[in-house]
């Protein structure tokens, strides 16, 4: 009688972890499907402004595009029109000002595009009349060339005359002028 009820009770065991092991595997997802269209979501990082679908950034950094599922593979990536090669993943680092935008696996329907612009880095130098060596007490005039939009010397320069792109000076001991240009991405 013992071995009896022992089989009978292996027999519903086995059975319900049988149904147990089914139905979980039923819930558990095989595979991540793609979303059709997918949406394609820049990354914020320092250095990088974006708005919406624009985004800017200065020459040298780059910004991470990432698509929707992140978990999904087989991803047709494209700058400019054109397929980039070997560009599969769901994320992208984008470089190249441009517009970028996907596929994903089994959607005929591209992403949203997203526009990168790449703007250069500020470049100044700065001269000085009289050229240098120059004596103590000689009164100097600096001038600061850049391209950026917003600069600042540093001091020992006046704080008054910080924003300024010609400044006069009479200085009395050695120095070294130093100012710093900048523009709304850097």
């Amino acid at each position: 009688m013992k071995t009896i009820g022992r089989e009978f009770l292996r027999n519903i065991f086995i059975k319900s972890l049988a149904i147990t092991i089914y139905s979980a595997g039923c819930f558990i997802p095989i595979s991540v499907k793609a979303q059709c269209p997918p949406v394609i979501t820049p990354q914020p990082a320092p250095g990088v402004i974006i708005n919406g679908n624009i985004v800017r950034l200065c020459a040298g950094d780059s910004v991470i595009l990432s698509s929707s599922p992140a978990a999904a593979s087989g991803y047709l990536w494209y700058h400019n029109g054109t397929l980039i090669p070997d560009s599969i993943r769901s994320i992208f680092t984008a470089k190249v000002a441009g517009t970028y935008k996907a596929k994903a696996p089994g959607c005929s329907v591209f992403s949203n595009t997203i526009s990168l612009t790449v703007n250069p880095l500020p470049t100044a130098y700065i001269t000085s009349n009289p050229i240098p060596p120059i004596c103590s007490g000689t009164p100097i005039t600096f001038v600061l060339h850049t391209n950026a939009p917003e600069y600042y010397w540093l001091p020992p320069v006046p704080s008054a005359l910080m924003t300024e792109d010609t400044i006069m000076l009479e200085l009395s001991s050695p120095t070294t002028m130093k100012a710093v240009a900048v523009t709304n991405t850097t």
